[in-house]
């Protein structure tokens, strides 16, 4: 059954706060970074034409999806003074934290952090910028010393509602570590678990405290070891906005858990589209690494105004049809002296504007709605990517307007309706 896809509010696309986004080409002067900008206008573009009967194999965009480094290595070697800000990460109480590079001790790389117990609690915490109703996978190395009785303790706790989150991946408003090992060898913990919701939080982003500790115990040699602690959102669509990708070319949504070292799965075949073409995946995907791939016969220079990668909200009311929709051509007109007219094409494509109209028969679809479409994009300040019908190609990267207009009637039913606008596309001939 089609039902209306949304992806809102600020950082939608998980690109924005991946740890890293690579391309296998790019122009120096339209860098990879311009496909999660928000601005399709500022497109990504590869370097390479190839001959009519090459094969391109190799035009490749790939993300890291972890929000923070979280392998330990660069920024703790050599050790670390206690009371050192280590960005991102913050130290607090009075034990000691070292980077420690001794074999057993760290599970990958070379090098790892430990914390001493002390008198009392050592943490060393970072805050991720999370979105409220968006689900997470916390997958995580830990372990305790080899002598003594610690306990090595992760914690994941929501600042904005103080809830803890439990190794059963509920929320609780006591305090719980999420993740605990009394084991001397590495343990593995991996736990998929949502977001409290937007209603909840009543704010677009909250901060997640993820803090790392050793208690019990208090011996001098009392201590925890944490290595290879990742954060990353998980996620089911991926869309492509304001590109020149030619049908010739096999453009394949991948995943991998391993950087496409060894595991690489392709997850969908895209149908090649303009101005825009999307995909939606039958479950949430976890794997951390997400990669656009190009295959084929490229006689022109591949750009790409934006590549979204995120969760979509379905909204349970589809809007009203028949679905307006209007088409408007960026250009600029003058007249000469004589009156004749003069116009210049600006934009690669037309942008389009959509009339939409809806009637909630229930608060919750209204309330739903309200937060996930108009509060969550602050009107016109953020973008959005609108889908109307998910069975159907198209797909909208754009502002809605800065004007919700509703009107109550008897029994909660609401009529709302906003107007959309498309993101410019980059200029012809740029």
């Amino acid at each position: 059954m089609s039902a209306v896809r949304v992806l809102s509010g600020a950082n939608f696309n998980l690109l924005s706060r991946a740890l890293t986004v690579t391309a296998s080409q790019q122009d120096s002067l339209y860098p990879v970074s311009g496909l999660y900008d928000y601005d399709p206008s500022h497109p990504w573009r590869n370097t390479d034409v190839e001959e009519e009967d090459e094969v391109v194999d190799n035009v490749t965009i790939t993300a890291d999806l972890a929000m923070a480094q979280g392998d330990f290595e660069a920024a703790f070697v050599g050790g670390v003074p206690d009371s050192e800000v280590l960005t991102p990460y913050v130290k607090t109480g009075p034990g000691t934290l070292v980077a420690t590079t001794t074999a057993g001790e760290f599970h990958s790389g070379a090098a790892a952090v430990k914390i001493q117990v002390g008198a009392s609690e050592t943490t060393l915490y970072y805050d991720y910028t999370v979105r409220p109703g968006e689900t997470l996978r916390a997958d995580m190395w830990l372990r305790r010393g080899p002598l003594g009785s610690a306990t090595a303790n992760i914690r994941i706790r929501n600042r904005r509602t103080g809830m803890y989150l439990t190794g059963a991946g509920a929320w609780q408003a006591g305090l719980v570590s999420t993740f605990t090992s009394t084991d001397t060898s590495y343990e593995h913990k991996q736990l998929t678990f949502v977001m409290e919701g937007i209603t909840t939080c009543l704010q677009d982003e909250v901060k997640l405290r993820v803090s790392f500790l050793a208690t019990g115990g208090g011996a001098s040699t009392d201590n925890a070891c944490f290595d290879d602690c990742f954060l990353a959102p998980a996620w089911n669509f991926s869309s492509v906005h304001g590109s020149t990708l030619a049908p010739a070319l096999v453009t394949t949504l991948r995943s991998s858990d391993d950087n496409f070292s060894s595991d690489d799965v392709e997850e969908a075949v895209f149908v090649v589209a303009q101005p825009s073409f999307y995909t939606v995946l039958p479950a949430l995907r976890v794997e951390r690494y997400v990669r656009l791939k190009m295959l084929g016969p490229a006689p022109e220079i591949i750009t790409i105004g934006e590549w979204v990668v995120g969760q979509t909200v379905t909204l349970t009311q589809a809007q009203n049809f028949p679905l307006g929709q209007a088409f408007v051509e960026q250009d600029i007109y003058a007249e000469g002296l004589a009156g004749n007219p003069k116009v210049h094409n600006i934009s690669y494509h037309p942008r389009r504007r959509l009339g939409l109209e809806f009637r909630a028969n229930t608060l919750a679809d209204f309330e739903e709605a309200k937060w996930h479409v108009f509060r969550r994009s602050r009107g016109r300040f953020n973008p959005l990517v609108y889908v109307p019908i998910d069975d159907r190609p198209e797909c909208y990267f754009g502002l809605i307007s800065n004007e919700w207009e509703t009107s109550l009637e008897f029994l909660y039913t609401n009529d709302y309706s906003f107007s959309f606008l498309e993101s410019a596309f980059f200029a012809v001939g740029l």
